[in-house]
């Protein structure tokens, strides 16, 4: 009977997230809501205009994802986010892939970045950087936390340069992924008018370091690539990445327990959390094949090929959706 449940809980809450897919996949036909805005906001930053294809490229990602995590938060709340609302996390989508190619391409510092905002920069970049900064401010219904959320990301984009290097202990690795990974979404709840609690603030940020683990297991073959280490690089085994991708996923529902929300509300961000982490465990399943074939764990040893997975897989969507009905929620 829960698995029926969760079927009719899940299929409703998805279909906000379906409709910001479908708006996604026409952006290449220059169509759909996700280009309207992109138009919106390049006809009030013209600069954006002059980007290269795969700059753009990027920032419509970023916009895509910045929709979904809107939604995701919306349901947890259980908020019908404004037009502002959206507009100012779209801004902040914006200003992420920008901020990134700051820090990582052009090597600047945190302070060197304020000094672009505060319009005391004569860098290529800092005519872009100041209006995306301005107009995000001036979206954003604190702007005082925005700001604070804005150099803390930086910051910790800053700090994950040393991932670069492989010098960092396992607890620095974790530290620097959960920083990255955790101002960056506070930074995008923050768009919500809502007050962030303590208590959000805490789960909020080990969700954000939850995901962005989720992101580096699929990414192990890119990151090998660049030369980044991070948590999956590192390990000598799947089973101690598998562990403990699992033990941090039990630690974010934990605090999102702790929640004053009803449970109805919970157990549909309970639903949408397990079906994007269980996409991980499709790809550590992968991993787990690969250590049994070659007996040992070598990323660097394998193609491409191997470490790519595609969750475009009928196959593999079925089974995350399967796995994330089959779990009982509170």
């Amino acid at each position: 009977m829960y698995r029926f449940i969760n079927f009719l809980i899940l299929a409703r809450v998805s279909l906000p997230f379906l409709r910001i897919y479908f708006s996604f996949q026409r952006v290449k036909q220059k169509k759909g809501s996700q280009h309207r805005c992109f138009q919106s906001i390049s006809k009030n930053i013209p600069q954006l205009q002059r980007l290269t294809k795969a700059q753009t490229k990027r920032i419509q990602h970023y916009l895509f994802a910045n929709s979904l995590t809107t939604q995701w938060f919306a349901t947890l709340l259980q908020h019908k986010p404004t037009s502002t609302e959206r507009m100012t996390g779209y801004y902040l989508a914006t200003a992420t892939p920008l901020a990134d190619y700051l820090v990582d391409n052009e090597k600047l510092d945190v302070d060197e970045i304020k000094s672009m905002m505060q319009n005391n920069s004569s860098h290529q970049w800092a005519g872009l950087t100041q209006n995306i900064y301005r107009a995000t401010i001036a979206n954003h219904p604190q702007p005082a936390l925005c700001q604070d959320l804005i150099f803390k990301t930086l910051q910790a984009q800053h700090e994950s340069l040393a991932q670069k290097k492989n010098n960092l202990s396992a607890a620095g690795l974790k530290k620097v992924t959960w920083a990255k990974g955790g101002y960056a979404l506070l930074l995008y709840r923050s768009a919500l008018q809502k007050p962030i609690s303590t208590a959000e603030w805490e789960a909020i940020f080990q969700l954000g370091g939850l995901m962005q683990l989720h992101n580096d297991i699929f990414d192990l073959h890119r990151d090998i690539q660049e030369g980044i280490h991070t948590i999956p690089t590192q390990i000598q085994s799947v089973q101690e990445l598998v562990d403990l991708f699992r033990g941090e996923i039990e630690k974010t529902m934990s605090l999102f327990a702790k929640l004053p929300l009803s449970k109805y509300r919970k157990r549909k961000f309970y639903l949408l959390l397990t079906l994007a982490v269980n996409t991980g465990f499709i790809c550590l399943d992968q991993y787990i094949q690969l250590e049994q074939k070659y007996r040992h764990f070598k990323p660097t040893l394998f193609s491409r090929e191997e470490l790519i997975c595609d969750m475009e897989d009928p196959k593999k969507i079925f089974r995350t959706v399967w796995s994330t009905l089959n779990r009982k929620y509170l």
